[in-house]
């Protein structure tokens, strides 16, 4: 059983990382922008002789003060993808004034057994070293949100909601969780109608839809409707929980789109406009009656 447990992960990892990256090819897919373009690199962690990075983009000088920040964790079924995914919405939160950090961890070997909780682990660690240097970055620490699309997404979910997969050399006296939460299609259930259904007994409680309490901070999620891998009906339950326990949970669907479709125009367009909204409704960004563009990288807010 356990053999056939782990193959079924295998594959379904694999699936995942397909699929975020798999998009319908009647649109334009928003290119990633190459990793020296999104903000200065930092060493986070070190794990055997493999440093891990992640890169920070300020806000213009004008600017001034500790301001929030969010940090987003790029998707690829945690076999693949760059930290560089979220660069140009980075780009344009930054220059609104937030301070946007973008995360490199290890990825899962694609022909491996391994689970995804050495991802959440490298996750947990550069949230705490991003909480640890706020001053140096000039953020506020109370005002951290998460981000993230796919695997990402569970991730962004996971430093804030699961309290367990730590990293042995952590601190833990400094929390790794988000004061908020930008999920876009997010992977956060192994029941039925969730996605992780073929994780080893052990990893099992390690879902993010499992800690769901009053503390869960305010949430955003973003998804398509016919989307089979963050099934609507898993997202559904998991606002309905978030609001059972008296929290806030926002649920948009985007009709008939599928996995990956904020990589296509219009939708990351339409899917930053949401997250730029509801940081605009927590007090993180200032309102503003200009239009949302995605940045060139290098214009607007750059890196310094």
């Amino acid at each position: 059983m356990k053999g056939q447990s782990m193959g079924r992960l295998k594959y379904m990892v694999v699936l995942l990382g397909l699929m975020s990256l798999g998009v319908a090819s009647a649109r334009q897919m928003t290119p990633v922008p190459d990793i020296s373009q999104i903000g200065v690199r930092h060493e986070y962690k070190q794990v055997g002789d493999k440093p891990l990075y992640l890169y920070v983009q300020s806000p213009p000088a004008s600017f001034t003060g500790d301001r929030p920040a969010v940090v987003f964790f790029h998707g690829g079924g945690w076999t693949s993808g760059s930290p560089a995914m979220f660069g140009q919405q980075g780009a344009y939160l930054a220059s609104r004034g937030m301070v946007a950090v973008h995360v490199d961890y290890r990825l899962l070997h694609k022909d491996g057994n391994d689970p995804p909780g050495i991802c959440a682990e490298d996750a947990k660690s550069a949230m705490r070293w991003v909480r640890s240097h706020a001053k140096e970055l000039h953020i506020q620490p109370d005002k951290i949100a998460v981000a993230g699309g796919s695997a990402g997404g569970y991730l962004a979910a996971t430093v804030t909601l699961v309290p367990g997969l730590n990293d042995p050399g952590d601190d833990l006296s400094i929390s790794s969780k988000g004061n908020a939460m930008m999920l876009i299609m997010p992977v956060l259930d192994n029941s039925p109608e969730g996605y992780i259904s073929g994780l080893p007994e052990k990893d099992k409680e390690n879902i993010p839809i499992n800690f769901v309490d009053a503390q869960t901070p305010p949430t955003v999620i973003l998804s398509g409707a016919d989307d089979p891998v963050a099934k609507p009906e898993s997202l559904r339950k998991f606002q309905k929980l978030v609001q059972g326990a008296g929290g806030r949970c926002d649920l948009i669907f985007y009709p008939g789109q599928r996995h990956g479709f904020f990589r296509n125009e219009p939708y990351t367009t339409l899917t930053l406009k949401e997250m730029a909204h509801f940081l605009e409704t927590i007090g993180y960004l200032m309102p503003s009656n200009e239009p949302v563009k995605l940045p060139e990288l290098g214009s607007g807010a750059k890196p310094h």
